[in-house]
């Protein structure tokens, strides 16, 4: 059956007040009855973070060279991983962007991952900066053995999904591993 699975969880500015929650309960009963883990992963693409940092002031603050841990740590490690986060030429991102990107990222997921603990579920998050969100999301889940990918759909009309494109769409075509979509507005489930 399943082993790992494996969770998007879209922080955009429009979404945040309500992101995959309509999601949380089938996964954590799933993943409890099968026993096996979940993984929360965000994408913070290079782009955007990069627009950030170029209409961004230049920051004072010191900040460590390295990410700090988000949120407490589990009994396998920190709740939350970092990775990718350095620009595309090498360099590190500014502290303003760290500061307003990358540590609420983390931040967000560690509460997701507290409350996957919370219900008997061993479940990690990370953070990852990189390219297109789907294309992100399958490589992570390809690398982490993810066998189930489980993401909130939108009720968006069909001219504005072709227009402005799909993740869910993305991952559905693209990827290897099965993909339980949960419409956000409406709690259907599909199994694709």
């Amino acid at each position: 059956m399943f082993r790992k699975i494996l969770i998007p969880v879209d922080l955009t500015p429009v979404d945040s007040s309500d992101i995959a929650p309509g999601i949380l309960p089938y996964v954590a009963y799933l993943a409890r009855g099968l026993n096996i883990p979940v993984e929360l992963a965000t994408v913070l693409q290079h782009d955007v973070l990069e627009a950030l940092e170029k209409e961004s002031k230049a920051d004072v603050e010191d900040y460590p060279a390295d990410l700090p841990s988000a949120g407490a740590s589990g009994e396998s490690g920190p709740l939350v991983t970092f990775q990718g986060v350095v620009k595309k030429d090498g360099q590190d991102y500014s502290p303003f962007v760290i500061k307003n990107s990358v540590l609420p990222a983390g931040r967000h997921l560690a509460q997701l991952v507290t409350h996957f603990g919370g219900q008997d579920v061993a479940a990690r998050g990370v953070v990852r900066v990189g390219g297109g969100p789907a294309e992100e999301i399958l490589r992570l889940a390809e690398q982490d053995d993810c066998d189930l990918i489980a993401i909130v759909t939108r009720d968006r009309n069909l001219l504005v999904q072709t227009i402005q494109g799909s993740v869910t769409n993305e991952i559905v075509r693209a990827g290897q591993a099965p993909v339980l979509a949960v419409r956000q507005d409406q709690g259907e489930t599909t199994l694709h």
